[in-house]
């Protein structure tokens, strides 16, 4: 497997950095949970916080995307998210990087996490037919893990 040359789409889990001739894309909505794991017991939608902040910035980038339409052609699909996603994407980013968190607390743990995250988020812009998030394969996963 190690001689993989493509792209792969997974959770920011170091222990696939083996595959070093890959492009790597990461999960948009890990990058949302850690922000909504460090809200504790706050509502992000209530939240006027820097962390409810970039939950709704995310959600919004999510939003966008159930609005492309199932007609659009790959190359459609990535004008489009170029348009649309990813000036959302650029501006949450150096939003992450300018708060001063402990790098043991829970933002501290999520501004980390997202900021290792970025390069590979923004791998997604590559073509059309990537996923923000890999959240239906892990559940395809669990599904099979599930089966045996």
């Amino acid at each position: 497997m190690s001689d993989f040359n493509g792209y792969v789409q997974t959770d920011g889990y170091a222990g696939y950095n083996f595959l070093d001739r890959t492009r790597h894309l990461r999960c948009l909505a890990h990058v949302r949970q850690y922000f909504v794991d460090s809200l504790k017991n706050s509502s992000y939608k209530a939240s006027k916080s820097f962390r409810g902040e970039i939950v709704k910035a995310i959600d919004e980038v999510f939003e966008l995307e159930r609005k492309l339409s199932v007609k659009f052609n790959d190359d459609e699909r990535l004008n489009y998210r170029r348009r649309k996603l990813l000036p959302v994407v650029k501006q949450v980013f150096p939003k992450i990087s300018s708060v001063t968190a402990s790098a043991k607390s829970a933002l501290g743990r999520a501004k980390n996490y997202a900021l290792g995250q970025e390069k590979h988020i923004l791998n997604i812009f590559e073509k059309g037919y990537f996923e923000l998030s890999n959240n239906s394969a892990e559940r395809a996963v669990v599904g099979i893990q599930g089966q045996t």
